[in-house]
């Protein structure tokens, strides 16, 4: 089990990373093939290593899950967004209002509207609901899987520390910052992709299937990093509270995390 699990990890970063350098010296995580192909890798490398090792796709956890996983993991990453968004305005940071741009490009605010709240949350999940599954896959898949020894909280937590050094050199290096000092984007995406792996395990193990995970990790790309930034106004602080690299998103996930080690903690009293 060690042996798989560290062939796994080595792999998928040493692809990864090469793949990384090209995004990071070329024209950025905007080159969308690039990026596709980049989330893509965790789940091919977990479905070589799960034919090469087990000569099955079992580890990879393709279940159907209940509709209660799929309401819970589209609806977490919303309740996220509304809660930076509020938090952004009532602590002054900045003013609530829909970007005029995207209200220009659409023809006025009705159409904008239905842009942004109707077809990017429905239609517009498509492409992200399809690009996390790649990387779902190799996390809360093969990973997952090949943690099962651990107690649930740990393997949550190590699955979690993984995904997130994975994105380092993006943030560090690159444009995946959101602020000109990338230590503090580092430390708050951590913290927040740590914590949303204690959500995503967690659908993982009730349900028994990767997909929840992977619409968790969908529909958090599109409201924290698509919709929620059209309704404030960027200012000199937002790059450090706003986006899943900003402040406010390692506190709403953080505190979802607890209330999750909470929730396993009791069943197992």
């Amino acid at each position: 089990m060690k042996k798989q699990t560290l062939a796994f990890v080595l792999i998928t970063f040493a692809i990864s990373w090469i793949e990384q350098y090209f995004i990071i010296n070329g024209d950025g995580i905007q080159n969308t093939a690039r990026a596709f192909a980049l989330m893509w890798t965790p789940g091919l490398v977990g479905i070589f290593c799960s034919l090469f090792f087990n000569r099955n796709i079992k580890p990879l956890a393709f279940k159907l899950p209940s509709l209660k996983s799929i309401g819970i993991a589209y609806f977490a990453p919303v309740t996220c967004a509304a809660l930076i968004i509020l938090l952004l305005v009532i602590s002054g940071v900045t003013e609530f209002q829909m970007n005029p741009t995207v209200i220009e490009k659409k023809g006025g605010l009705s159409g904008a509207l239905i842009a942004v709240l109707v077809m990017a949350p429905t239609v517009g999940m498509i492409a992200p609901f399809i690009s996390g599954l790649g990387e779902e896959i190799g996390w809360r898949g093969y990973l997952h899987t090949q943690l099962e020894n651990l107690s649930a909280n740990r393997r949550y937590l190590v699955t979690g520390i993984i995904w997130s050094i994975w994105h380092w050199p993006l943030i560090i290096f690159g444009d995946y910052a959101t602020s000109d000092i990338p230590a503090f984007n580092v430390l708050f995406f951590t913290v927040a992709m740590t914590s949303l792996s204690f959500l995503m395990g967690y659908l993982r193990d009730k349900t028994q299937s990767v997909f929840p995970a992977a619409l968790i990790h969908g529909s958090h790309n599109m409201w924290i990093l698509g919709i929620s930034p059209v309704f404030f106004i960027p200012s000199r602080f937002t790059p450090y509270y706003s986006g899943e690299s900003g402040l406010f998103c390692a506190l709403i996930y953080l505190l979802l995390a607890l209330w999750i080690v909470r929730k396993s903690d009791s069943k197992m009293a």
